[in-house]
């Protein structure tokens, strides 16, 4: 099986485990908490300089395991969450012509404060040449940009379409 082959289906099984069937696993902001007594995440997008590449959402996926609803066109909607330890999902859409869903997703562990503000972002994407793996690396960030969980260097799935030669042999007389 071919490595592309099998990161399709990686990320398969990935958006099928993120997303579930019960439609009670999805994350819902503290109710009755004042502002100020909540913590806020947000997605941020990588804008690239060449205006023949796509700039790059990185955007919240789950939190504690449930679902956020977000997506990529979301990126940048806030949500809150409680004071305390949290489990952070989040993905960074390698977005082209040919595919706009989610390229990677990484996980973190942090401790968020109430009345803060934290960030999910990410390094542009490199190796994104012909028969190149993109990467990039991931984490999550306060508001004056200090990372606050570990940084973490993940693969891209790429739905680039590869360039194949099949030599075709025709009989002659």
């Amino acid at each position: 099986m071919s490595v592309r082959i099998f990161g399709y289906i990686i990320v398969l099984a990935l958006t099928f485990l993120l997303t579930g069937c019960d439609g009670d696993a999805n994350y819902a902001p503290p109710a009755g908490l004042p502002v100020n007594a909540t913590a806020s995440i947000t997605g941020t997008k990588i804008e690239t300089k060449n205006p023949l590449l796509p700039d790059t959402p990185v955007f919240l996926v789950a939190i504690d395991g449930m679902m956020t609803n977000g997506g990529w066109t979301r990126w940048n909607a806030p949500i809150l969450v409680t004071p305390g330890q949290h489990l952070i999902e989040f993905a960074q859409c390698f977005c082209n012509l040919i595919q706009d869903s989610p390229s990677g997703a990484v996980a973190v562990d942090i401790d968020v404060h109430a009345g803060e503000s934290y960030y999910v972002t990410a390094t542009p994407p490199r190796g994104t040449g012909l028969f190149q793996q993109p990467s990039s690396t991931a984490w999550i960030e306060d508001s004056e940009g200090n990372p606050v969980s570990q940084k973490i260097h993940f693969n891209l799935v790429s739905q680039t379409p590869s360039i194949s030669v099949i030599p075709i042999f025709l009989p002659t007389k």
